[in-house]
């Protein structure tokens, strides 16, 4: 379970960096971390990411819709 849930962070980390980097989400990227929300026990970390995702948004630094957890 831990290398599962290493890897979901490693993965959510890459998709909020890229749209960071590029201040969008893209409709892809945004569906698999909708994705790996809905199907996973996300850790504090995770949770972390999305919060700095969606703060990220809020503020216009993100073009894109809120991710729901």
């Amino acid at each position: 379970m831990f290398k599962l849930n290493r890897s979901i962070t490693q993965e959510l980390e890459s998709c909020i960096r890229s749209a960071l980097d590029a201040g969008e989400l893209t409709p892809s990227a945004q569906q698999r971390i909708q994705d790996l929300v809905d199907c996973s026990e996300l850790t504090q970390r995770d949770h972390a990411l999305l919060d700095l995702l969606n703060d990220a948004i809020a503020d216009g630094c993100v073009a894109a819709q809120l991710v729901r957890r």
